[in-house]
């Protein structure tokens, strides 16, 4: 296994377990994460920039949307680069259900093996439509 393939591999365990500080202890500090990602209106999908706003990154996930899955599939080694195919599916905290859906992660690392950006590759229509949703209050 090489050292990035290793990183993100701890990454995911680290997020496993909801220790945000080792995530970010892997990052460089200028990294850039989810560079270029449409406005969606939800928290945590924006672009964020340094380590400060990564963990923020972590603070709206957990407040926004609640995995009910979360596997990665393959650890993808492409020297500086690793992809990940993840099934993930949740519910948008005070909205609707994310059902079962595919994403990739997009990790790129630098010469000093931190991580340097981030990108989530996914339907964004489908979060975007489950945090439409407003569940239905019974009338008296």
């Amino acid at each position: 296994m090489s050292d990035n393939v290793r990183t993100v591999a701890e990454i995911y365990e680290a997020f496993g377990k909801g220790d945000v500080g080792s995530i970010l202890e892997r990052l460089d500090d200028d990294i850039v994460w989810d560079a270029g990602i449409r406005d969606t209106g939800l928290p945590y999908l924006r672009e964020r920039h340094g380590k400060a706003e990564v963990a923020g990154f972590f603070a709206d996930l957990a407040a926004n949307l609640e995995l009910t899955r979360f596997e990665p599939e393959a650890l993808c080694d492409g020297g500086s680069i690793v992809a990940v195919p993840v099934l993930h599916a949740g519910r948008i905290i005070g909205g609707g259900e994310v059902p079962p859906i595919q994403e990739v992660h997009i990790w790129r690392f630098g010469p000093h093996g931190k991580v340097t950006s981030f990108a989530h590759i996914l339907d964004l229509a489908v979060h975007e439509h489950a945090a439409a949703q407003r569940p239905v209050t019974p009338q008296a």
